[in-house]
């Protein structure tokens, strides 16, 4: 085989080339086919690894920053995402593979619900597409913990009204479904009233500060995909909590983000925000959201104003008004499992 490694040299001047360092080495698997690198000096390989095959991104000193599993056959690569080459999901025909960006916190091998969750809302809201219509609810029911794997999407309409359209939509691992969601979409137009005033925003995100995430034991995840602005509170402290997300990379590579993704990927923390219990002793999982909009945000920013409620029968609600920097726009609801950790 050779030597199954990454290595790197410094380049001088005068062209010549000296060793520095072993910056990755995969022995006794397979090693990489392929590489290129973007702006930041990041670099994207395609890896054969039998145990692990994909696309592998590393730092310039070597840090793995995230990867794509599922691809079969990791042989050249092409970089053609201009938005910096990280993203939470790319396509492989028609699935959409994960990278380690979608991670959460519960599982090392489990998504984080909201990058799968604005996938499938992104994608019934393109469903028999309307102009002058916007969704107003959303829902999802996460039937099994989503996987770091390949996912397959497929939407229907259940009900095409003139005015007010029922669309649903399935996102299945390995031929099981994992997450099932529901949009309901309304047609807009001009109605000669004048709206009262909006409530104020909370402070912006400039005003906040950034808070760190659970120690989750793995650098790679939702926490790093995502900038996150604390008014108010923050990941492990308890109580109720104002802040503001804003995603870092596309939800897709090469596809624009949607406002209405933007909402759907930052809802899904108001239980993680606002955790009324100690993470370190119990979950607290939603196996659901619904978020209802009144309007889309404006810009990259929304803002969770989260409150959680728990009870001893092992029940929670996470309840959280959302934010745009011109004020409300809408609210999202988490039921909520709760019950102690596993020892090890």
């Amino acid at each position: 085989k050779g030597l199954m490694a990454l290595l790197a040299y410094d380049l001088a001047s005068d062209g010549t080339a000296k060793f520095r360092k072993i910056m990755v080495d995969y022995a006794p698997q397979d090693g990489p086919d392929g590489l290129v690198c973007d702006k930041e000096g990041n670099l994207y390989v395609a890896v054969r690894d039998q145990t692990r095959p994909g696309i592998y991104v590393y730092s310039p000193a070597g840090k793995e920053l995230a990867s794509s599993f599922g691809i079969t056959q990791a042989q050249g690569l092409v970089l053609s995402d201009r938005t910096g080459g990280l993203q939470a999901f790319h396509r492989d025909g028609d699935l959409y593979i994960p990278t380690e960006l979608t991670r959460g916190p519960w599982d090392p091998k489990a998504q984080h619900g909201g990058p799968p969750a604005a996938l499938l809302a992104t994608a019934m809201e393109r469903t028999e597409g309307r102009d002058n219509a916007m969704v107003v609810r959303v829902s999802f029911d996460m039937l099994k913990p989503v996987p770091l794997a390949p996912l397959k999407l497929s939407t229907r309409m259940l009900s095409a009204g003139r005015s007010v359209q029922v669309i649903g939509g399935v996102l299945s691992s390995a031929g099981e479904e994992v997450l099932r969601g529901q949009a309901v979409r309304m047609r807009m137009t001009d109605v000669p009233f004048d709206e009262p005033p909006r409530p104020p925003p909370p402070p912006v995100p400039d005003q906040g500060k950034p808070v760190a995430f659970f120690p989750t034991g793995y650098d790679v995840g939702y926490h790093t995909g995502m900038e996150v602005s604390f008014v108010r509170g923050g990941f492990v402290e308890p109580g109720p909590a104002v802040a503001w997300f804003r995603m870092r990379h596309p939800l897709v590579a090469g596809e624009p983000i949607t406002p209405l993704a933007r909402v759907i990927i930052a809802a899904d923390s108001g239980n993680g925000i606002s955790s009324a219990l100690d993470y370190r002793r119990f979950i607290f999982i939603n196996p659901d959201l619904t978020v209802n909009l009144h309007r889309y945000p404006e810009g990259e920013w929304v803002c969770l104003d989260a409150e959680t409620t728990v009870s001893r029968r092992g029940i929670g609600l996470a309840a959280s008004t959302l934010h745009d920097v011109r004020g409300p726009i809408g609210c999202a609801s988490q039921s909520l499992l709760i019950g102690e950790q596993r020892r090890s």
